[in-house]
């Protein structure tokens, strides 16, 4: 058994709390935290599979015996639960923190109604930052530098806000007084097109997008997205180039972390009143005719900027921001572990196209 694998047992050991059996999503969870460099992989469902069948083959779980006990909605199929051996469990039979009889602070009190709380060293550290007396009044400072004070690990806290914490009626970035430094993406303007914005994903596509609009003025600002990126332009798109006729288009990758940008992105437009942010449809069929992508190499950056965590509720909504036409073969794609990268359409497949739309 490998250290990683070792690590994913100890923590799934830990969230079982004494219980004989731990759900999906727990487990999924566990394995991301062994396993950080892993949540924007294409191969993450594959290698979480392989690790279980790893750990069943040494007798430290047990996987369900029958097949309908397997969440079958991807590939490879994973099981719904798994169980341990009773002398597993019995490191856990110590007294254990228990979040619901935890004194919480005033901000912190929603965690007492949490059935599967996040980790309990991180929303200790949250807690100890509201027991100051001067929480309520602490200067407003970069999202990042609080991070960093509370956590030493400065990209952590947005994950954590990105997730069930930063649900409304849970943390806000006011309450930990802190917010997120607007970006102003690189963009190019395009004076004689209309109004419209199409923001890309990723440096290539954008050049050649721009590129593009150079001869079919078909949009007024093209916006460089930096992938993960794009939900920080939100400022700039909604204060600097906001006009009451214009269009938000988007163009990305199609893979899990291509559907969640443009969709959180549209989300934060909407709340502040903005038009709609549409997929630029003709790029994104064009784009599905090219076929699958090798799967990439491991991001080493992936495990600093991890996918966030949604439930499979959201990530329906997040597949309906697609045009109608798109949903079915995206999510077809999706079910089966492929990508497509956006680089896929370059400048000979665009120069044949009159309209992104």
């Amino acid at each position: 058994m490998t250290k990683r694998e070792q690590d994913f047992l100890t923590r799934m050991t830990r969230a079982a709390d004494g219980r004989l059996t731990l759900e999906l999503a727990q487990i999924q969870d566990c394995f991301f935290r062994a396993n950080p460099d892993l949540q924007t992989h294409i191969t993450a469902r594959k290698q979480l599979a392989l690790a279980l069948k790893t750990l069943a083959d040494a007798q430290q779980i047990t996987l369900p015996a029958t097949s309908t006990c397997f969440d079958r909605t991807a590939l490879p199929p994973l099981p719904s639960f798994v169980r341990f051996p009773s002398a597993n469990t019995a490191i856990n039979t110590a007294p254990t923190f228990d979040h619901r009889t935890f004194p919480w602070t005033l901000p912190m009190s929603f965690i007492a109604s949490f059935r599967n709380p996040p980790d309990a060293t991180e929303l200790l550290a949250l807690n100890e930052f509201f027991r100051r007396p001067d929480a309520a009044t602490r200067p407003l400072v970069p999202v990042k530098e609080r991070s960093y004070e509370i956590f030493k690990n400065e990209k952590r806290l947005e994950t954590l806000l990105d997730g069930q914490l930063g649900k409304p009626g849970r943390l806000t970035l006011d309450q930990l007084r802190c917010y997120i430094v607007p970006l102003v993406p690189v963009h190019l303007t395009f004076p004689e097109a209309s109004g419209d914005v199409i923001i890309v994903e990723n440096e290539a596509t954008f050049d050649t997008i721009a590129r593009w609009n150079r001869d079919h003025l078909q949009f007024r600002f093209v916006v460089y997205g930096r992938g993960k990126e794009a939900q920080k332009i939100s400022h700039f798109l909604l204060h600097q180039i906001a006009h009451p006729r214009i269009r938000y288009f988007y163009f990305g990758d199609i893979d899990r972390s291509g559907i969640l940008i443009p969709w959180n992105l549209s989300r934060t437009l909407k709340n502040e009143g903005a038009a709609t942010l549409s997929p630029a449809g003709a790029c994104y069929r064009m784009l599905l005719r090219q076929g699958a992508t090798n799967p990439p190499l491991p991001d080493p950056d992936a495990g600093q900027t991890p996918v966030v965590e949604i439930g499979k509720a959201d990530w329906k909504q997040a597949l309906n921001w697609l045009s109608p036409d798109l949903i079915a073969p995206v999510a077809s794609l999706l079910a089966t572990d492929q990508r497509i990268a956006q680089e896929a359409t370059g400048w000979e497949q665009f120069q044949h196209i009159s309209s992104l739309v």
